[in-house]
């Protein structure tokens, strides 16, 4: 019998997905009907819609830090956040043209738009694209690039607290509506 995508959001968020945004029936709409109608993969409209500027308004995006820290976040704690959040999604967008496109998409793609010429996308992108080669659904990709990052922030000292839970965020939203897609798509969900 299928099971209502809040009710398992919830519970999934109580067991492992600490981090990942509350779930939206609006965004998830629109990735829906990017699968459908734009015949994006899962992971593409996920990365897409869950990426700044493409799916959570800045307005909500504030909210939703406020909400999490209670209104006490100073704005470079924010900006931080931010630059967490929205790097992940942004290797996975760029990593999907690459591998759909060949490198040269990817490159006249980051020569149009400065989020892709960061040094951390940069440094990732033949990798992630890679990992998507091997795992379509993103998740392989955007787990290792995690632990990875992880690693890299502990090693230099660990002192961007909200970077890394930005970094977190994104990668548990991204799993937990990979999760909810599948389910949807097998009709377990509703």
């Amino acid at each position: 019998m299928p099971r209502q995508i809040e009710g398992f959001w919830i519970e999934q968020q109580q067991t492992w997905w600490t981090s990942a945004f509350p779930f939206s029936r609006e965004r998830f709409q629109a990735i829906w009907s990017d699968i459908m109608e734009e015949h994006y993969t899962s992971a593409e409209a996920i990365a897409k819609h869950l990426a700044a500027g493409s799916g959570i308004a800045p307005p909500e995006f504030v909210k939703l830090l406020l909400e999490r820290y209670k209104g006490k976040l100073y704005r470079d704690d924010a900006l931080e956040f931010q630059q967490g959040y929205t790097r992940p999604l942004a290797l996975l967008q760029l990593a999907f043209v690459e591998v759909a496109h060949g490198a040269a998409a990817a490159a006249e793609l980051t020569r149009q738009n400065p989020l892709f010429s960061d040094e951390f996308i940069q440094r990732n992108i033949h990798w992630a694209a890679s990992l998507i080669e091997e795992d379509i659904t993103g998740r392989k990709c955007i787990t290792l690039i995690a632990d990875d990052e992880l690693k890299r922030e502990h090693t230099a000292g660990g002192k961007r607290k909200y970077y890394i839970e930005g970094f977190m965020t994104s990668c548990d939203s991204f799993i937990a509506y990979s999760v909810v897609c599948e389910g949807y798509f097998k009709g377990e969900l509703y």
